[in-house]
């Protein structure tokens, strides 16, 4: 994965429900009176049942108690979007900053193919988040959700591309044309000596190590347009669902899942796993 890929963000219903439970419990009027009313009732049980230490258990618990129920229900919404909007711009951060940074590496490597699939999966992003903005209201937790996964999407072939910038560089000092020549001319001769044996070998080696990284970059564009092919398939989905006039959100989620599985398997792509 590319150094400037965040962690793995999950946008899940299961990862949320958990996400929502956990800052709901760290909030600020949930802990510290909790921790008052924790305090309280250790102070009544060493030094006696006395008011002050009552009260202060029964405050803390009370307003503790009243947050964690005003978390889980009036606050739910919000807590949630704030969560989904947080991760959203993690991906929308790192995915600006890898395009600039990408788009040079590509020139750099002179990889005509890489600037190719980068300009299209940024034309197949645009018009799925467009489509997606048609179906939903922008910032409503949904919309976030189903932008973040294609962001996962966008960044996983990000970094396939990065990775061939890489694979170029590495085999840009050897001359291919110059190693098959002088391996044809070798092969001609009927006998060579040591020295031209280990000469041999070095063509050899080197021969193994350009179709190696070769077969590695194929293998990564391929990787990237059957991501990009998915990415299609989502938009044509999304494009016959209408949810604002109050459909059920159920055939968005289906028309998303294949979406999300690919996005959950970015990280088995990465050739250096």
């Amino acid at each position: 994965m590319s150094s400037n890929t965040p962690a793995k963000v999950d946008f899940s219903k299961r990862a949320i429900s958990k996400a929502i439970m956990k800052n709901s419990i760290q909030h600020p009027l949930v802990l510290y009176p909790g921790a008052i009313g924790i305090l309280g009732g250790a102070a009544a049980l060493l030094l006696g049942p006395t008011v002050i230490p009552i009260a202060a258990a029964a405050a803390g618990g009370i307003v503790s108690i009243g947050a964690l129920l005003t978390n889980f229900t009036v606050r739910k919404e919000q807590i949630t979007n704030d969560y989904v909007q947080s991760l959203h711009e993690q991906l929308s951060h790192s995915r600006e900053q890898n395009l600039t940074e990408l788009k040079a590496k590509l020139q750099q490597a002179k990889s005509e193919q890489g600037l190719d699939q980068l300009e299209r999966l940024q034309e197949k992003f645009e018009l799925l988040e467009q489509i997606l903005s048609e179906k939903l209201n922008p910032g409503e937790i949904s919309f976030n959700r189903y932008l973040g996964i294609a962001e996962q999407v966008f960044l996983s072939v990000i970094d396939n591309l990065n990775e061939v910038t890489t694979r170029i560089n590495s085999i840009k000092a050897i001359d291919i044309d110059f190693i098959n020549s002088k391996m044809l001319e070798m092969d001609r001769l009927k006998n060579i000596d040591e020295h031209q044996r280990l000469e041999m070998e070095s063509y050899s080696k080197r021969h193994s190590i350009y179709n190696e990284q070769q077969k590695t970059i194929k293998r990564l564009f391929a990787q990237n347009e059957s991501a990009m092919t998915v990415i299609d398939e989502t938009t044509a989905a999304l494009s016959g669902i209408t949810t604002r006039k109050g459909m059920s959100t159920l055939d968005l989620e289906t028309a998303m899942q294949e979406l999300s599985k690919l996005a959950n398997r970015a990280d088995d792509y990465s050739i250096g796993k």
